[in-house]
């Protein structure tokens, strides 16, 4: 990267424009109450939740669930209830998690499937955590939000915890936009990222009995080669490589912020310094892996190692005796580590600065201090008294307390500012994608104010041939959202129709002379993949007709390889929400010509990879099957299924045809080749579409009796019959589907 735009705005008015990229706090986490959460239980039940029997082992407990605050009263009936934590497992005051999907699946409440109770039993003051996750969110980061409740079970008060959000999928689509089932893993002790080896597998073991590398969600597949490429290449690029290769794989901006309020904040307990505590989660919009850090109880002066982390060398944070790739290799890069010191003396001038943590923490104080006092739980593990927690803001209370919150804040605030010297900040970009319509492109810029940024669209990945180029801005006008984000944006649609079924882009922000690029080869998108024909037969309201491997009476997808060559699955995905191209991901087997393979489409993934993580509607849907190629997924298929009765099936009349028809019950076939017994929808010569793409109007080859056109995420938007073309003027520019009698195309407007 070549980068000399120096920054000049205000770092205040930074925070407050991409602060309005994060989720407001809602109603589950108020910020000026404390609401109270009433955990109803059975007592055998409580008493095996609190049974050392099962500590660590996430086993979960029905209970119902009320949340009362002055804005609300909500029940959740069939929750799941249990343990959290590590060492906390053995504390006096436990934490709890409490889970809304264990009994009925998609139950949320607030858009949450889970909470995570902390009884910060290590904390006199109890506020350390929530004012990190504060100062985070408040550097415009994605970061948990908190708030502090009073817990009852079974109306016996337990005590004031602090309420966080869970890292999930929920969390994640929050953050990073639809963006694709995204992979997340949770990483614990111990987790350096070390090259193992090539083999993907290597990195799904066990130690201390759990995953290091824990994957979290589409866990069922144990795909560890995204983790394993990443960490290949922060440990093997050579250093002259590593920004161009790195950037393309990981958000490195986000991570040496989080990284600099790390050390502010004297946070041991995480990757730098002890491989511990965090996730990495894969925004699928721009192939780039996220950092995120979680469980910030040992902060501000906790200290269990005996180690001073008030004074301790600020660029010299990680483990003197142990590798940390991720961090040793970024600093060994000028730019990057040039970076980090920037952020840590500006971040210890605001975010972090101690008149501004001393508001915040005495504002916390007041706020929860009649639960506080309340609580009879929190002197059970080291004696706190309500004194200790009323001058924990000023005083060290001793023993793992070394330093009040204020002394500790002020002295690594000194110790900053002694130990790095000032630096300037030059824009960059980090990260981007064109929107899986293929209408709107957006990139991320480290801080606002940048200019002269832009969007290029090549041939090849080289940058070659360039075919258009877009101006991208961040002023509010659709498609941008929020003037001033740091997030620019353009329409992508061209004045023509490119050439070829691909193309290559590269987000550039070019000023007098000096240029930044991302990513440095560009990255692929496809505006259509191969014509496949792969699914063969659906039934979407099996009773009777066949059995899955469980013997229960599940919705069922057949493929097929219709061609002449083996088949690999590899990279296939199958999906019923077009926001998630990648929902299902195939096994990767080797289908043989003229063979076939049937899938069970249940929800039951996690049982065998012969079960797709969704279902079927009986009254009629849209089914996908998707290729990955590079970052860049493609629809190669589209099935419109209409509503079936029960043990009807729908499938084409030849295998791997176009001719769709209904299969009356007994009629289908699967796992074996299609019979025309049931009810054509239509049978007649071929059904061809023209222009395409196309502008103002849809010409048909013959005239169609009915005609259906459903747009990138499946909303129907135009339908007509007994036509022979249809206009397309009240139509934005895209991709759309088209159903004309029993045919199913795929067409572009420009």
């Amino acid at each position: 990267m070549i980068k000399n735009f120096t920054f000049t705005f205000s770092l205040i008015f930074i925070q407050l424009c991409l602060n309005a990229q994060l989720p407001e706090y809602g109603q589950a986490f108020l910020q000026n109450e404390v609401a109270s959460i009433y955990i109803t239980i059975d007592a055998d039940s409580i008493d095996a939740v609190l049974s050392q029997e099962n500590w660590g082992n996430d086993r979960e407990f029905p209970a119902s669930f009320r949340y009362e605050s002055s804005f609300q009263n909500d029940t959740v009936e069939e929750i799941g209830f249990r343990l959290r934590g590590n060492t906390s497992l053995q504390a006096g005051k436990k934490s709890f998690k409490v889970s809304f999907n264990t009994y009925n699946q998609g139950q949320k409440w607030e858009g949450l499937e889970k909470l995570n109770l902390n009884g910060s039993h290590n904390d006199p003051s109890m506020i350390r955590v929530a004012l990190c996750w504060n100062a985070i969110r408040r550097a415009g980061l994605p970061g948990c939000r908190t708030s502090f409740v009073k817990l009852y079970i079974n109306d016996e008060y337990k005590g004031l915890y602090s309420n966080v959000e869970h890292i999930d999928e929920e969390f994640t689509d929050l953050y990073f936009g639809k963006s694709q089932y995204t992979s997340l893993f949770k990483c614990l002790y111990p987790a350096p990222l070390d090259y193992i080896s090539d083999n993907p597998d290597d990195y799904n073991f066990f130690e201390f009995g759990r995953r290091p590398y824990d994957q979290k969600t589409n866990d069922y597949t144990q795909d560890y080669s995204e983790l394993a490429n990443f960490i290949e290449i922060i440990n093997n690029i050579e250093l002259s490589a590593l920004s161009c290769e790195l950037e393309r794989r990981f958000n490195v901006e986000n991570y040496l912020k989080y990284a600099a309020l790390d050390v502010l904040m004297g946070n041991w307990d995480g990757y730098a310094y002890n491989k511990n505590n965090y996730y990495l989660a894969i925004d699928n919009r721009t192939g780039q892996f996220q950092f995120l850090p979680y469980d910030l109880d040992n902060t501000l002066g906790i200290d269990w190692l005996g180690q001073d982390w008030a004074s301790r060398n600020t660029l010299e944070w990680e483990n003197d005796f142990e590798s940390r790739p991720l961090y040793q290799r970024l600093m060994e890069v000028p730019e990057y580590a040039q970076r980090f010191e920037y952020y840590v003396r500006n971040y210890s001038q605001t975010i972090m600065h101690p008149d501004t943590i001393s508001q915040i923490a005495e504002e916390f104080i007041q706020l929860i201090a009649p639960a506080a006092d309340e609580d009879i739980y929190r002197t059970l593990d080291h004696g706190f008294t309500y004194d200790d927690f009323i001058n924990s803001v000023d005083s060290a209370w001793g023993n793992q307390v070394a330093y009040g919150i204020n002394r500790f804040v002020a002295l690594r605030d000194s110790m900053t500012l002694e130990q790095t010297i000032e630096q300037s900040l030059e824009l960059v970009i980090q990260g981007g994608y064109i929107e899986q319509s293929g209408t709107n492109a957006y990139c991320f810029v480290s801080e606002a104010g940048a200019e002269n940024v832009s969007l290029n669209l090549y041939s090849d990945a080289q940058g070659s041939s360039i075919l258009l180029s877009r101006p991208m801005l961040d002023d509010g006008v659709l498609p941008d959202l929020i003037a001033g984000d740091g997030i620019y944006s353009c329409e992508v649609s061209p004045d023509g129709p490119l050439e070829g079924d691909r193309f290559y882009y590269q987000f550039n922000l070019d000023n007098e002379g000096s240029l930044d690029a991302w990513p440095c080869s560009a990255r692929l998108y496809l505006i259509s993949g191969p014509n496949d024909h792969y699914i063969n037969e659906v039934m979407s309201r099996n009773t009777s007709s066949i059995q899955d491997n469980e013997g229960n009476y599940s919705d069922w997808i057949e493929l097929h390889n219709p061609t002449n060559t083996v088949w690999n699955t590899a990279d296939y995905f199958l999906t019923d929400n077009y926001e998630y191209l990648n929902k299902w991901p195939l096994p990767e087997l080797s289908i043989l010509p003229g063979n076939f393979r049937l899938f069970w489409a249940n929800e039951l993934e996690d049982l065998n990879r012969n079960n797709c993580n969704f279902s079927l509607a009986a009254s009629g849907e849209t089914l996908w099957l998707v290729k990955k190629e590079d970052d860049a997924y493609v629809v190669t298929q589209q099935i419109i299924i209409p509503a079936l009765e029960a043990n009807e099936s729908y499938g084409p009349i030849t295998d791997g045809g176009d001719n769709w028809i209904v299969f009356e019950q007994g009629a289908n076939t699967p796992n074996a080749s299609n019979q025309a017994t049931g009810s054509p929808l239509l049978l007649s010569e071929s059904f061809k579409i023209y222009p395409n793409p196309a502008k103002d109007i849809l010409n048909f080859n013959r005239n169609i009796n009915q005609v259906r056109v459903f747009n990138s995420i499946g909303k129907k938007v135009l339908e007509a019959r007994n036509v022979r073309k249809i206009e397309l003027n009240n139509l934005s520019k895209g991709f759309y589907f088209l159903e004309a009698d029993n045919f199913t195309e795929k067409f572009i407007i420009n």
